[in-house]
């Protein structure tokens, strides 16, 4: 086995130095040299293309050493490679695989990939365990509480900057085409004509709003702030507004807050009381 250790070093020290092909061609070539080589196994499946040929290398790098560290998180890996490849379209596979990958190795990430499993499944209960099995995750924390239908404080700015980020690509069509959406309209018809010296969108996602300002004379210049930087890359890109700054509304870090405020309009629930306690605090 002196041979079939040198040529695994050989294996880590070429995916050491980035060549990805090279380390994968080696591994290969030392399982059909050395079939029960758990190692070269967990190797293989951590470089597998396709998340069900890894589970396969992992499985059986499990079944040669079941009580090896690396074979157990191989295998783990692998389960939850293959739970994210199978989406939301088969909740009931992605759970089972997610739930065999804690069996191998308990860890806060995969809980968190559970809780979402089950709240997407309306399995709120048993979202509600996975999610409180994460330790200090805020976003855990409050998944959990509102699967549990507990009061929470709000969401916290990582999950919504994930969230949003995540929404960028199809958050123009959604707005308009599905939910028809007619806020960017009645914000500027709010303060149309106006002809503001410069104003500050806050909260101003892909810029939907930069175009209506302009067109009812709202104001001449036009900065934004948003908490989602793939939000602020949009409202970049249309070109209306001198500088978008990612960052939160209070402080608001990287935009000068000394603009005339447009009145903003939240969708569903109107202006709440935080808004306009927000508004008074920065004297506007």
């Amino acid at each position: 086995m002196s041979d079939a250790r040198e040529q695994f070093a050989a294996c880590e020290a070429l995916l050491t130095k980035g060549d990805v092909e090279a380390c994968a061609t080696a591994a290969e070539v030392l399982t059909k040299q050395y079939p029960k080589h758990a190692r070269a196994w967990c190797l293989r499946a951590a470089l597998a293309p396709q998340a069900e040929i890894a589970l396969k290398h992992a499985e059986r790098a499990k079944a040669l050493k079941p009580d090896l560290d690396c074979t157990r998180t191989a295998l783990a890996r692998a389960l939850v490679r293959r739970a994210v490849e199978k989406g939301k379209a088969h909740s009931e596979a992605r759970i089972s695989l997610l739930e065999r990958a804690l069996a191998e190795q308990d860890d806060p990430k995969t809980w968190y990939r559970l809780g979402r499993a089950r709240r997407e499944a309306k399995d709120l209960a048993g979202a509600a365990r996975a999610f409180e099995r994460c330790g200090d995750d805020a976003r855990a924390k409050f998944w959990a509480a509102c699967c549990k239908g507990e009061a929470s404080v709000d969401a916290p700015i990582e999950h919504l900057e994930a969230l949003y980020d995540g929404y960028a690509q199809r958050y123009d069509a959604h707005l308009s085409d599905a939910l028809r959406s007619q806020a960017p309209a009645l914000v500027a018809e709010s303060v149309r004509g106006t002809k503001a010296a410069r104003a500050l969108d806050c909260g101003c996602g892909t810029g939907l709003s930069g175009r209506a300002l302009f067109d009812a004379e709202a104001c001449l210049r036009l900065d934004g702030v948003d908490l989602s930087e793939a939000m602020c890359a949009k409202a970049r890109a249309t070109g209306l507004y001198e500088d978008v700054a990612k960052g939160e509304l209070c402080p608001c870090t990287g935009v000068r807050i000394s603009h005339m405020k447009l009145p903003m309009i939240e969708t569903f629930v109107g202006r709440t009381d935080n808004t306009r306690a927000l508004y008074k605090s920065l004297g506007l």
